[in-house]
């Protein structure tokens, strides 16, 4: 039989899932159930690969899913189940915010639509405003694992939606939760920019997700933002504007917050680069204190959340900037056991601190090997900005010190098409 192109693979199509893949997000979607709704059985739904197959193919028994596998799979892709099987040219006008499918520009056109109208046709409901939430929810967790040019595209279009919400006129309580999502919004764009490497645009963005935190008035997404702003600016060089955005997310709430949580050690890694060690130690000490007073929602893997795992790849990249390679090393062992197989951004970031450690250690040449591995292993979509940023930093240092030809050539090999297909892509963005 023919496979129908269902809702359900062309979804799955559109974030690259391989059946592999697909696991990893159904293990955490089982996980993530069974503590939500306090069933431990929901942790351990099974997922074949011939079920997932059939699914693909759009082969479903007349009965459908089991009932527990029914709400794993709602809960993975924020439908209804017969929706998510409805052939995909009848299903997306249905689709929630955030889930379009993006092969067919005419379906997504007519979402679009679809959605403008809920919006414009009077104040938002209380629905319409969790579904917002739930859409935020998933951007967030959508940055540990998406590439950054898909995450792009699904945060313009659904920032221009809930843009068009905020022009309807709406309670107090409606306009001032969709402006704190607007703010969300506007640092998740920001946040993918950084790693893209356009700081321009990223501190556009910042701007407008300071204003609209302001304007929302919830110190917990203020702080959040300033975190933002201090990771933007890390990244683009500005080490003490950096360390002086940390500390400010730091104070800006008189409980602890994921902004505080994600500033700390940001702060310590912007004063470990200018070669302060007391106030680098004195940052990670407080980014232990925060992560300790977290719990819940604000440890899950999201950009809205921070756990062990980015704390141990923070704490190892500020001590490998301050040369103390053997505690580099022991946090970046922790941090590498902790993060999931998908989120290949921050592993590979971590693998080039251990290649970094290497050449502190006067092992050059393993440190170029090292460097050009992690290249080649990266799959291509999440090659960023930020990834290539610090292979260069690795190969300049590298030519300064004596490693022999050969090692430095490989990496340099590796490194040219790459800084090329970068260039290019910068120069079909100029105007």
């Amino acid at each position: 039989m023919p496979a129908r192109t269902t809702n359900f693979r062309t979804t799955v199509q559109e974030r690259r899932w391989t059946y592999e893949a697909f696991c990893i997000q159904w293990k955490r979607a089982c996980k993530e159930l069974a503590e939500r709704d306090r069933d431990p059985r929901l942790a351990t739904v099974p997922m074949s690969r011939r079920t997932f197959d059939r699914w693909m193919k759009g082969d479903l028994t007349e009965r459908g899913p089991r009932p527990d596998t029914t709400r794993v799979l709602e809960y993975l892709f924020g439908m209804p189940v017969g929706q998510l099987f409805a052939p995909s040219h009848e299903g997306p006008a249905e689709l929630p915010a955030g889930r379009f499918p993006a092969e067919e520009p005419d379906q997504a056109e007519a979402v679009r639509r679809r959605l403008e109208e809920v919006l414009t046709s009077g104040h938002i409901s209380e629905a319409g405003l969790a579904s917002w939430e739930e859409t935020l929810a998933w951007h967030g967790r959508a940055t540990r694992f998406r590439p950054e040019v898909d995450l792009l595209r699904d945060l313009r279009r659904d920032v221009g939606a809930l843009s068009r919400a905020l022009d309807q006129r709406q309670s107090l309580g409606a306009m001032r939760r969709l402006t704190r999502f607007s703010a969300q919004m506007a640092g998740l764009m920001s946040l993918v920019l950084v790693r893209q490497g356009d700081d321009h645009s990223a501190n556009a963005w910042l701007r407008v997700a300071r204003i609209a935190a302001e304007e929302a008035g919830d110190s917990d997404v203020r702080a959040w933002i300033f975190a933002e702003d201090a990771y933007a600016l890390f990244y683009c060089g500005d080490l003490t504007g950096a360390a002086r955005a940390a500390r400010r997310a730091q104070v800006s709430s008189v409980q602890t917050t994921v902004g505080a949580a994600l500033a700390a050690p940001l702060e310590a890694r912007a004063h470990a680069v200018m070669g302060d060690r007391r106030e680098a130690e004195s940052a990670l000490g407080r980014a232990e204190d925060a992560l300790a007073h977290l719990h819940g929602d604000d440890t899950a893997e999201s950009a809205f959340g921070y756990n062990e795992a980015q704390l141990r790849f923070h704490q190892g990249n500020a001590l490998t900037h301050l040369g103390q390679t053997d505690r580099a090393r022991e946090a970046q062992q922790r941090a590498l056991q902790l993060y999931p197989a998908d989120e290949h951004l921050d592993r590979a970031l971590i693998e080039l601190d251990a290649a970094m450690c290497l050449l502190l250690d006067g092992e050059p040449a393993a440190a170029a090997y090292s460097t050009a591995e992690i290249l080649r292993k990266l799959p291509e979509q999440h090659r960023s900005g930020i990834i290539l940023t610090r292979a260069c930093q690795i190969e300049r240092l590298l030519s300064t010190v004596p490693s022999g030809p050969r090692p430095v050539r490989v990496l340099r090999d590796v490194l040219a098409p790459l800084q090329q297909d970068t260039a290019s892509e910068h120069e079909g963005k100029a105007p």
